[in-house]
């Protein structure tokens, strides 16, 4: 919606941004680390590592503080800024602390996540100058794709049309085949109604 009152790539391309960068860092943590969740755990107090999981950071909550964090870093006006920035700070705060209720992580696992979420919306601004050159790129395709297209739509001759040509849907007859005979077509005179020599009057009359 940004992308498109703006007339801009700016938007789409800060949140591809921010996703790349998050699944990279985090990903690469998480395999890492190879935690196991409280549903997998095997020892009371261990730290679970290194155990082939995959739960350390928390890619929900993370996830959450990006997603909802980028409409605060778009925002254009400090009002908007402060509305959606306390807005992505609830929705984050209730995505982590709903995964630690259903025990699917860690509250460690939640924390980092909301770290690591913060991270990265903070290293956006380093973005910036390859978001614009990939912006300006991009439309520079875009315009090159459409002015090829516009020449090759001149470039197709158009038919003339001849003044005495035949009229919509007019079917030319089928030559006649050569073992087939030839029919005559006979005319019909048309009747003409036969003038009257007009009447002239008689001398006594």
């Amino acid at each position: 919606w940004r992308s498109w009152r703006q007339h801009t790539l700016r938007p789409l391309l800060c949140l591809g941004a921010a996703l790349l960068l998050l699944n990279v860092s985090v990903g690469s943590v998480k395999l890492g680390l190879g935690r196991l969740g409280p549903h997998y755990a095997t020892q009371i107090g261990s730290a679970e590592l290194f155990a082939g999981g995959d739960i350390f950071p928390s890619g929900h909550t993370a996830n959450a503080v990006v997603t909802w964090g980028i409409l605060a870093y778009l925002a254009t006006t400090p009002r908007a800024r402060r509305y959606l920035s306390a807005l992505s700070a609830v929705v984050a705060l209730g995505v982590g602390l709903t995964t630690v209720y259903l025990g699917t992580h860690w509250l460690s696992d939640v924390l980092l996540g909301w770290a690591a979420g913060l991270l990265i919306l903070l290293a956006l601004p380093w973005c910036e100058p390859v978001i614009a050159l990939a912006e300006a790129r991009i439309l520079a395709l875009r315009d090159r794709l459409g002015e090829r297209l516009r020449d090759r739509r001149r470039l197709v001759p158009s038919l003339p049309v001849a003044s005495g040509g035949p009229r919509p849907g007019y079917h030319p007859p089928r030559p006649a085949a050569a073992d087939e005979p030839v029919r005559e077509t006979v005319g019909v005179a048309r009747r003409t109604p036969a003038t009257r020599a007009p009447a002239t009057r008689g001398a006594g009359g």
